[in-house]
C-alpha cells in the first residue's frame, strides 16, 4: 500500500499503514512482536490500536512520513467506536488536497489493506462498490452525492473530537512513533531531561515529607496500626478463555475458507491467535501480485512486495467455564500419554502464580489456588484430534502456528493447563 501524508488546519495526517493483528497479550510481548514484524517488513514506524484484540499499523520513515504524524485509520476507528459502537464499517471522505481517505474495518480490526489513500474519485468509488459486494456492514460513511444505500455523509476534517473550549482533541497513541526505542530517546531528548528534573523534585519532596512524618511519629505516645483485610482470592483466569476444542475448531474452520496455494506463491506461515487467523506467503521467481490477488483479493502486500498476508476473523468464541481443575501430577500423566500416542514433541513447564500485593498492603494475602502448567506441542499433524483427546478441565489453547513442510501442514501449538496449587 502507498503511504501518503496531508495536512488539515496545521495537523499532519498519514494514510496507507500496513495493519496486522498481534498474538501478544502483554505490553512487553507486543513490543517484541512489533519489532520482529517491523524488521521482517523493513518498516520502522508504528501505531498500536487496542480493543479486544491488539493490532499494529506499520509505516516506513521517508521524506513525508515522519514520527508524530496522526494515523487516519486509528482516528476513524476509535471515533466511530465511541460514537456508534460500530465494529464493521467502511469510511470514505474527500480531503483538502484533492484526494480521498478510505478506511475499512471488520470485527473490530482494521484490515491489512483497509487503510488507503486514493488520488481520484472514480478509483475510490470502485473500491467502495467492490467491498459492499463482499458482505453486510453495520455502518457506511460515504459522500451523499454517491447515493449509497443506508450510508451517512461525514467529512474527515471534522472527525476529531472537540473539547469544551473548541479545540481539537488529539490522543497520543494516534501518532506514529519509532519501533526503535533509541530513536524515541533521540527525538525526545529535551522532554526526557524535563521529566528527570521533575522526578528529582518529586523524590526530594517525598524525602522531606517522610523525614517530617517520622519526626512527628517519634513524639507520639501511641500509634494505631490499621491493617487492611486481605483481598479476596484472585479470579480464575481460565473462565475468561474459550474452551480448547472451540479455539482449535474456529482456527481450522477459518483456514478451510482460504486457498493456501495461489499460483507461484509459497505458503510461509499460518498463525491463529487473538481472534484472528493470519496466512502469509512469499513469491516464487515468477510469483506476481496479480496471481495472488486473483485468488485472494483481500490479501495485503508489504511495502517491498516480499511478503503478502491475509487476515480472517474467527467466528465468535464464547468464554469457557470456571470448572474445577485437577492435580498437577495427574494432568502431566494425561497430557504426556496423549503426546506419546500421537508421536509429537511435547514439553511443559510449571509457572507459579504470585498473589497480587497492593501498595501499602500488610500481613498475609490470599494466595491463588491454582498454578499454570505451560505446555507446547511441536510437529503436530492432526491438531483437532490431538486437542480433543488432551482436553480436560482447565486446559486452554492460546496460539497455533504452522508451516508447510514436505507436503504437509505442520503445527506448533501452545497453551496453559491450569492445576490445583
Amino acid at each position: 500500500m502507498k503511504q501518503h501524508c496531508f495536512t488539515i488546519d496545521g495537523i499532519k495526517y498519514v494514510s496507507g499503514l500496513f495493519w496486522q493483528p498481534l498474538a501478544a497479550h502483554s505490553q512487553s510481548e507486543a513490543k517484541k512482536e512489533i519489532k520482529l514484524l517491523a524488521e521482517e517488513l523493513s518498516l520502522n514506524l508504528y501505531v498500536l490500536r487496542e480493543t479486544s484484540t491488539k493490532y499494529v499499523g506499520l509505516a516506513a520513515l521517508d521524506d513525508e512520513v515522519k514520527s508524530g504524524a496522526l494515523s487516519v485509520a486509528a482516528i476513524v476507528s476509535k471515533t466511530l467506536e465511541l460514537e456508534s459502537g460500530a465494529r464493521d464499517f467502511i469510511f470514505v471522505s474527500p480531503v483538502e488536497d484533492g484526494g480521498w481517505v478510505y478506511v475499512i474495518q471488520r470485527d473490530g480490526v482494521i484490515l491489512p489493506d483497509g487503510d488507503q489513500y486514493f488520488f481520484d474519485e472514480e478509483t475510490t468509488k470502485a473500491r467502495l462498490y467492490e467491498d459492499l459486494s463482499l458482505g453486510e456492514w453495520s455502518l457506511i460513511v460515504a459522500p451523499e452525492s454517491w447515493r449509497v444505500a443506508q450510508s451517512t455523509d461525514r467529512d474527515f476534517a471534522f472527525i476529531l473530537p472537540v473539547t469544551g473550549e473548541g479545540k481539537k482533541q488529539i490522543h497520543k497513541w494516534w501518532r506514529l512513533r519509532p519501533v526503535d526505542s533509541n530513536a524515541i530517546i533521540a527525538d525526545n531528548k529535551k522532554y526526557i531531561i524535563i521529566v528527570f528534573v521533575c522526578m528529582a523534585i518529586i523524590i526530594g519532596g517525598k524525602y522531606i515529607y517522610q523525614y517530617w512524618k517520622d519526626h512527628r511519629a517519634e513524639k507520639q505516645d501511641e500509634l494505631t496500626d490499621v491493617i487492611p483485610p486481605p483481598p479476596p482470592p484472585p479470579e480464575h483466569p481460565w473462565k475468561n478463555k474459550p474452551l480448547a476444542t472451540d479455539m482449535v475448531g474456529a482456527c481450522v474452520a477459518a483456514l478451510n475458507q482460504v486457498n493456501l496455494f495461489p499460483g507461484n506463491w509459497d505458503l510461509s506461515l499460518i498463525n491463529c491467535a487473538g481472534g484472528n487467523l493470519t496466512i502469509s506467503w512469499r513469491p516464487q521467481k515468477y510469483g506476481w501480485i496479480e496471481h495472488l490477488k486473483s485468488v485472494s483479493p483481500a490479501a495485503a502486500i508489504s511495502a517491498d512486495a516480499s511478503i503478502a498476508s491475509l487476515t480472517v476473523p474467527l467466528n465468535s468464541l464464547a468464554t469457557g467455564q470456571d470448572e474445577a481443575v485437577g492435580l498437577m501430577e495427574e494432568k502431566l500423566i494425561h497430557l504426556h500419554s496423549v503426546a506419546h500416542k500421537f508421536d509429537i514433541q511435547f514439553s511443559t513447564s510449571l509457572s507459579q502464580v504470585a498473589p497480587p500485593v497492593m501498595p501499602g498492603q500488610q500481613g498475609d494475602v490470599t494466595p491463588p489456588d491454582w498454578a499454570e502448567l505451560i505446555w507446547k506441542a511441536d510437529n503436530v499433524l492432526l491438531p483437532t484430534q490431538l486437542i480433543r483427546e488432551m482436553d480436560n478441565p482447565g486446559f486452554r489453547v492460546d496460539t497455533m502456528t504452522a508451516v508447510w513442510a514436505e507436503g504437509k501442514i505442520v503445527w506448533t501449538m501452545e497453551g496453559v493447563q491450569y492445576v490445583k496449587n
